[in-house]
């Protein structure tokens, strides 16, 4: 819930370190003064006509909102050892990007540069649907972050690393898919995507360490307590054998 909030209200933030346009003239510049977004629609995107692509690519970039919760539902099936890790990288992921959000706060594509990028996504609703997101109508969004929500990207990392090879080709082809798609409908930055993989990178090298420290200091702890119990026990034991033995008072008392 915080997360959703910070989106709505990024834009409003105290505290940014940039302006809302500092990703676009960022991104501008890395390409030779256009935007991937633009480059990409010009030459495969025809606004009078949705095609295949535009709609597949639509479904796995909408997918976001849904396979993290498949792979938690997969991983609490078939592998509950690695729920907790699962959920403690989706959680760090998650205070990544609200970071992101609030500090650097910006507009997506075809928001910051509506003129050359379209939101590709609402002709696909609209001719498909007749659902309107206002991406072409003067509507209002929220703004995002310097990156997209790298959390799926995690949930393909977990999946690769534990459901074998078949996964491994699966994943990373539904990774790639969705990086490219948030570029190509104009809905992020290349850089937003970059940062998404580092970002879920980070997660993913930060939790295993973590979890493994954590285990290694309970150990320790545990084999610490158990040595001083077997110690104390020893102790005492040693102590009744050297005591010497005090004889009952009826026993050494003579008979009348």
């Amino acid at each position: 819930m915080v997360f959703s909030l910070a989106r709505a209200v990024a834009d409003q933030s105290p505290i940014v370190i940039a302006n809302a346009d500092a990703a676009p003239r960022l991104e501008s510049g890395l390409f030779g003064g256009r935007l991937p977004s633009e480059y990409l629609q010009t030459r495969l995107f025809d606004p009078g006509r949705v095609d295949g692509a535009d709609i597949v690519l639509s479904v796995v970039h909408g997918s976001f909102f849904v396979s993290p919760f498949v792979a938690a539902g997969l991983i609490w099936w078939k592998r509950r050892s690695l729920f907790r890790q699962y959920a403690l990288a989706t959680a760090i992921t998650f205070a990544f990007g609200l970071v992101g959000f609030v500090l650097l706060p910006t507009a997506p594509p075809w928001l910051s540069d509506p003129d050359d990028v379209t939101r590709i996504t609402h002709h696909v609703l609209r001719d498909t649907a007749g659902v309107s997101l206002g991406g072409d109508d003067g509507g209002t969004v929220a703004r995002e972050g310097f990156w997209f929500e790298p959390n799926h990207l995690a949930a393909v990392l977990l999946v690769l690393r534990s459901f074998g090879r078949g996964a491994l080709a699966v994943g990373a082809v539904y990774a790639m898919a969705m990086s490219y798609s948030v570029v190509y409908l104009g809905e992020h930055f290349v850089i937003d995507a970059v940062l998404g993989w580092v970002v879920a990178l980070a997660g993913w090298g930060i939790v295993p360490r973590w979890i493994a420290k954590r285990r290694s200091s309970m150990a320790r702890t545990r084999t610490g307590m158990n040595r001083h119990h077997e110690g104390s026990v020893t102790s005492l034991f040693q102590k009744a054998r050297a005591s010497p033995t005090v004889p009952s008072r009826a026993a050494s008392s003579p008979d009348p």
